[in-house]
């Protein structure tokens, strides 16, 4: 078969002058574009993201290093349906959004904005229209109407309304698309490559779904996007919310509760969180009089149970730990009408029966993108002691005593102070005192005696940090990090004054490849491809590959993206599978 060149389309633009604020200072004016591996899906599925986050008070276009967090939330014309984060690095990021089963049949509205915006009079967030419909229950929300003409309509016959927005550039040839043909048969494996003509890199994310008769909200491609006033800029930009450069800020407040010791005073008090089973992610913040303490963390990746402690306050005190919510739920334009018609039944079936395949086969492969970034306070060097290397002692102690000469119990006062042996600056070898920070499976620990009691025949591992560390307000001279087997702390109770806390982290960036050939599990995916972050240098290429579902049909391939001068790039091109 030939092979078959598809230029990629790409528009020039013209972003006006540096944004500043009314004192005259240049701010970062952020301005953030999703692109999803498709615009309908079915309730239960994933919505793939792919996200851009540029600064718009740029005199050209180029991608914000400002933010490190985006808020995505899915709306309806009754309220939230469902929200995530998602980690931005360099201006780029990637999740998914988990669609409940429950979501009612409709139109919604996803948006997606970074906490920075809020610090303008109106917060220009990005939004698109998403349909979604329930093939396993009745639930409508109230954007949808019956089609009239069809009086045996149920709500397994659905279409949507189409509104089409003009393409307003034609654009020049940038990049090139090779793929070996436009007809392929079913469950085979399938390159592609992409090629980068010219001097400038490129970040892009590419799709590949099933085209089906269902019409969905026509919304607009990225080159429109940017063409249609993203960079709309507030004059009166003010700093009332803090940008979250490193990580999610995770604001909280300690309530005191009746019935136990009082406490005395929360000023003044350091508060430590912790993510239980991290890798050492440990961070500390001051409790103000009103209960109020701040943690300015990295991303945390994923659901996770996080560590909070108050080791100051006397065990027999009594106190709820809440979080706040860092979602703004900015109010919406109204949402387009759904229309349900009796002609799409068939193709809801099919959607329906792939969601269903996919939950109970596992069918989609995920591949992790990126490593998370972790916290700097553990990125020196250690000695890292694997227990099963040598002989294994029922009592922590002996493991010291033993085979371990950087570490020590000393007693003092019925206390067991855990104790790293570590050089000072005329190069004599010493051991700390009192301020050892000791760590399990991520959780500090600042009572000794826990690890002195602690069963040894659970850990896997040792790594000792020697040296001076700093953790906001306190100082220690050395970091011991205990990790167990499960990596959940087995037999270990935490403190009273210590509370674990739900907390939904941002999304790993992750693709989605699919099966590979050979492969007997049934693949009816909708979705067959997507890959939200393709890199590819001046004047290189990448090669890449898909692999077909076991049914006929028609695909579509997009690929949204921009080159480091600010050129957006779209294309979509269709194939056959038979």
């Amino acid at each position: 078969m030939k092979n078959i060149v598809v230029c990629i389309l790409i528009s020039l633009l013209v972003i006006p002058g540096v944004a500043r604020n009314k004192s005259g200072e240049s701010v970062t004016v952020e301005r953030i574009y999703v692109s999803t591996d498709k615009e309908s899906y079915v309730a239960g599925e994933q919505v793939w993201i792919s996200l851009f986050c540029f600064d718009a008070g740029k005199e050209h276009i180029g991608f914000s290093n400002m933010s490190s967090t985006a808020y995505i939330e899915l709306r309806s014309s009754n309220g939230i349906a469902a929200k995530t984060k998602v980690a931005i690095i360099s201006g780029r990021g990637s999740g998914r959004l988990d669609l409940p089963a429950s979501t009612a049949t409709g139109n919604y509205r996803l948006i997606a904005y970074t906490a920075n915006m809020s610090n303008e009079d109106e917060v220009y967030y990005f939004d698109k229209i998403l349909s979604i419909y329930n093939t396993m229950t009745n639930e409508r929300d109230k954007s949808c109407t019956i089609d009239e003409s069809d009086t045996s309509s149920t709500i397994r016959s659905v279409s949507a309304i189409v509104e089409t927005k003009p393409i307003l550039i034609d654009a020049p040839e940038t990049v090139t698309l090779e793929i070996s043909g436009n007809k392929f048969r079913q469950n085979s494996d399938i390159a592609f490559g992409l090629l980068n003509k010219f001097e400038s890199p490129l970040t892009m994310s590419v799709s590949i779904v099933n085209e089906d008769d269902l019409s969905t909200y026509k919304n607009l491609p990225i080159y429109n996007y940017l063409e249609s006033g993203f960079c709309k800029n507030n004059k009166t930009f003010k700093l009332k919310v803090t940008p979250e450069f490193e990580g999610e800020i995770i604001k909280g407040r300690v309530i005191p509760l009746s019935g136990g010791k009082k406490i005395d005073s929360l000023a003044g008090q350091t508060i430590f969180l912790s993510i239980l089973g991290g890798d050492s992610e440990i961070y500390s913040s001051i409790v103000d009089s009103a209960g109020r303490f701040i943690f300015y963390s990295t991303n945390i990746y994923g659901n996770a149970d996080l560590i909070a402690e108050l080791p100051q306050i006397d065990t027999n005190s009594r106190f709820n730990i809440e979080l706040e919510d860092n979602f703004i739920y900015p109010p919406v334009k109204k949402i387009p009408q759904l229309i349900l018609k009796k002609s799409y039944e068939k193709d809801l079936l099919k959607r329906s029966i792939a969601m269903q395949l996919g939950k109970r086969y596992g069918v989609d492969t995920i591949f992790s993108k990126m490593l998370p970034m972790h916290n700097p306070l553990l990125s020196g060097k250690c000695k890292t002691y694997m227990l099963d290397d040598f002989t294994r002692f029922p009592v922590m102690e002996e493991v010291m005593i033993e085979f371990i000469p950087e570490l020590r119990f000393k007693k003092i006062e019925k206390k067991h102070d855990l104790q790293v042996r570590w050089e000072n600056s005329f190069r004599e070898l010493s051991f700390s005192k009192d301020n050892t920070l000791t760590v399990i499976d991520g959780v500090p620990v600042f009572d000794h005696n826990t690890i002195y009691k602690y069963d040894p025949l659970k850990v896997k591992s040792i790594n000792i940090y020697e040296g001076i560390y700093y953790l906001g307000n306190a100082e220690y001279t050395g970091i011991v990090v205990f990790k167990t087997y499960k990596g959940d702390f087995p037999n270990f109770v935490l403190p009273k004054n210590a509370k674990i806390l739900a907390f939904n982290g941002v999304e790993q960036p992750c693709r989605l490849i699919g099966n590979t050939a050979g492969d007997t599990l049934p693949d009816y995916r909708t979705t067959i491809f997507w890959d939200p972050d393709i890199r590819i240098l001046p004047k290189g290429d990448v090669q890449l590959k898909f692999h077909t579902p076991d049914y006929p049909g028609r695909f579509v391939m997009t690929i949204e993206g921009i080159d480091a001068s600010g050129k957006p790039i779209y294309l979509q091109t269709k194939f056959t599978v038979f």
